[in-house]
């Protein structure tokens, strides 16, 4: 278990200081721990906390061993155009972050993976 301290400024000056208890995963996934499972905290904080234990999973070992896993049962192409280049492995749903189905997972290359998002 691990404290720690998130502090907002706004103008240099401390506007607000709040401690928050976290179990960090073997996988990097930090999970903040409420004793009444209550969300207690403001938003920005269970915010930055999924943002930092995104960032962590997505470079750790259990990561890159299933998009590993993903590609190869994808036949190292997109499941949507079958290029063979640039694969990304898409999240279909972070219901089970951390601990994915490979049915969770869709193999995409880049330019499919950003025409889903919207970016193309």
């Amino acid at each position: 278990m691990k404290e720690s301290t998130f502090t907002t400024k706004e103008d240099g000056t401390t506007k607000e200081e709040i401690k928050v208890e976290m179990r960090l995963h073997a996988s990097g996934i930090l999970e903040i721990i409420e004793e009444d499972g209550e969300e207690k905290y403001p938003d920005w904080v269970y915010d930055f906390v999924k943002k930092a234990s995104y960032d962590r999973y997505m470079k750790s070992l259990e990561w890159k061993e299933k998009r590993k896993q993903a590609i190869e049962k994808a036949d190292n192409k997109c499941q949507l155009c079958n290029n063979d280049r640039f694969l990304h492995v898409h999240h279909r749903t972070y219901e089970r972050f951390g601990n994915e189905e490979i049915g969770d997972l869709t193999v995409l290359c880049g330019y499919c993976h950003a025409k889903h998002h919207n970016k193309v």
